[in-house]
């Protein structure tokens, strides 16, 4: 920073910092991080440079929602927005929106974040940006989901699919399993179990296993639910088989927790000692 400073390179110290908070917050070191996009940002604002200074507010405001201060990134990501508001770019603008919007859902305010989120996306279909369209239209989704309105949220995850790479098919069983997560709470199971089913084939790949791990539980459930437990064994045996082959105690532990319920539910049962086994294993 001296030598930037000596070289009269001042207008670039907004840039240096951002840097410097980019890989401060990598590290895990959010604290570092936000010092420096104050610094960053104090900097921009002195050479007049607004699009470092959008730069610098967007990673202090960010750093702070991370760190649980809400109520200080909130006025930070208002300002972002008026500042992209005035450069009027569409990936500034977008941004901004989103995180405003994220903290309007954390502090109650979601029909506020709806709107702003509803903003982002005409925005991001006007720019022709697909990905961006499907990820602003997932989060979307499921705010809606949440809300209750079902029928909005599966609408929006279908035109997801529609915008979605056909030749991606992690992004394709991903999305097919939030799907079927929105049929299943709707209580449309058969449309589910047909969702989760192709989720399933799509992810065939070594590196989709988590995904799959997800689909076999949500299978599992479904099936409890439907009071089918022959099925709902199978499922859940092969989600607990993979977690435990990637060596992922969490996510073994989530599905042993499964299982005891599981069987603490089988009809007419009384050997308790497989849902106790499950329930040990999961500790």
């Amino acid at each position: 920073m001296a030598a930037a400073t000596a070289a009269g390179e001042t207008g670039r110290l907004g840039f240096y910092y951002r840097r410097i908070g980019i890989c401060r917050a990598r590290l895990g070191d959010l604290d570092g991080a936000l010092d420096a996009y104050t610094k960053g940002s104090q900097a921009s604002e002195s050479s007049g440079n607004d699009e470092m200074l959008g730069e610098n507010i967007h990673g202090a405001a960010l750093t702070l929602q991370k760190l649980g201060r809400v109520d200080e990134a909130f006025p930070l990501a208002q300002r972002e927005y008026s500042l992209a508001q005035k450069c009027g770019h569409p990936e500034h603008l977008i941004r901004a929106m989103w995180l405003v919007s994220d903290l309007d859902n954390i502090t109650g305010k979601v029909r506020a974040g709806i709107q702003m989120l509803e903003g982002a996306i005409k925005i991001s279909r006007a720019s022709n940006d697909r990905t961006g369209t499907s990820i602003l239209l997932d989060n979307l989704a499921v705010r809606y989901s949440i809300l209750g309105d079902s029928d909005t949220a599966m609408a929006m995850e279908t035109e997801v699919l529609s915008l979605t790479d056909p030749s991606n098919k992690l992004s394709l069983a991903i999305t097919n399993t939030n799907l079927g997560e929105m049929q299943l709470d709707a209580g449309k199971t058969a449309e589910a179990g047909r969702t989760f089913a192709k989720a399933l084939e799509l992810a065939d790949s070594p590196d989709a296993w988590r995904v799959r791990i997800g689909i076999l539980t949500n299978l599992a459930r479904m099936h409890l639910d439907a009071r089918e437990f022959a099925a709902a064994d199978s499922a859940s045996r092969q989600a607990l088989d993979l977690a435990s082959r990637m060596k992922v105690p969490l996510l073994a532990s989530e599905v042993q927790r499964f299982r005891a319920e599981m069987f603490l539910n089988l009809p007419g049962n009384r050997d308790l000692r497989p849902a106790a086994e499950a329930a040990e294993a999961a500790l």
